[in-house]
């Protein structure tokens, strides 16, 4: 599960990952000087607005689990008794979806991030294409029409 989603109570770094869940006491710090390096202020730039990623990058100011939520950090922010519990309701989420189409979406995304808008649409990689033509594809259509829920074979 914690490779689903990763769970946050201490300082944010540098990381880039969709999914990700904070400790609303929890104080977030936009990206150490190592990161930063290692590509971090890059990351930061593209995953928030640019005049907040300069903000934090300029002035190493630590912000906290709110601030990272209005900015667009963090999807959600938990106390910490209900960390886990929304951890798994994250997990159960992205485990209810078709595994190679979250797979592909996952792909197209990260793909996507280095080519311009109109590149990125016509962005088709090798993983989307084999989801859309699966087995998975045909059990989801057919789950619909029933109206039951999928059983997903990752195939």
């Amino acid at each position: 599960m914690l490779q689903l989603v990763e769970l946050l109570n201490n300082p944010l770094g540098g990381a880039h990952d969709p999914r990700r869940l904070v400790v609303h006491h929890a104080q977030v710090l936009g990206v150490r000087v190592a990161e930063a390096l290692e590509g971090g202020m890059h990351r930061l730039a593209r995953a928030i607005s640019v005049k907040t990623a300069m903000g934090l990058l300029l002035t190493g100011r630590r912000i906290s689990a709110a601030e990272a939520y209005r900015a667009g950090l963090v999807n959600e922010v938990v106390a910490l008794s209900d960390l886990m519990a929304a951890a798994r309701r994250w997990a159960d989420d992205i485990l209810a979806c078709a595994p190679l189409s979250v797979q592909a979406t996952k792909e197209a995304v990260v793909k996507g991030l280095h080519l311009s808008l109109p590149e990125a649409v016509e962005l088709i990689p090798p993983t989307m294409a084999k989801a859309l033509v699966s087995s998975d594809q045909i059990e989801g259509v057919n789950a619909f029409l029933e109206k039951r829920a999928p059983r997903w074979s990752g195939r």
